[in-house]
C-alpha cells in the first residue's frame, strides 16, 4: 500500500523542522515581575514569575537576558516593559546562556531566541 503524498510531505517537514525545535526550550506565558538595563553594557533582564528557566543550558535563573544593541533587542525591551505595566505576559525559546560582559566570575543567565507577547 502506498502511502498518500500529503502524508509524505508532512513526514519530510518534520523531520527538516524537529532538530531545530529540539535546540531551544520554550516557557510558558509568564508575568514579567521587572525589568531593568546596566548603564555599563548594554545588558538588559526581565524578571518572570514561576519555576527558573534554562537549567537543560546549565544557567537556571528566573532573569533571561538580553543585548539591547542585539538584532531586535530594543524591541524586546520595550515589549517587556509593556507587559510588566499592563499585566501582560510573555513567553520565550531560551536559545543559551548569556554571559555578562566585563563581569567575571558569575554564573551566566539564560537567554532566548524570540520572545512572544500578550
Amino acid at each position: 500500500m502506498k502511502a498518500p503524498k500529503s502524508c509524505l510531505l508532512a513526514l519530510s517537514v518534520l523531520f527538516l523542522f524537529f532538530p531545530f525545535a529540539a535546540l531551544g526550550e520554550g516557557t510558558s506565558w509568564r508575568n514579567v515581575l521587572d525589568v531593568g538595563c546596566h548603564m555599563n553594557d548594554g545588558t538588559c533582564f526581565a524578571l518572570l514569575d514561576g519555576a527558573p528557566v534554562g537549567e537543560s543550558f546549565g544557567c537556571a535563573s528566573k532573569q533571561v537576558r538580553w543585548s539591547v544593541d542585539a538584532h531586535m533587542g530594543k524591541h524586546h525591551l520595550s515589549m517587556m516593559l509593556l507587559a510588566l505595566k499592563t499585566g501582560g505576559t510573555a513567553r520565550v525559546n531560551l536559545s543559551g546562556c548569556y554571559a555578562q560582559r566585563n563581569v567575571e566570575g558569575v554564573q551566566p543567565w539564560p537567554t532566548f531566541s524570540y520572545a512572544h507577547y500578550r
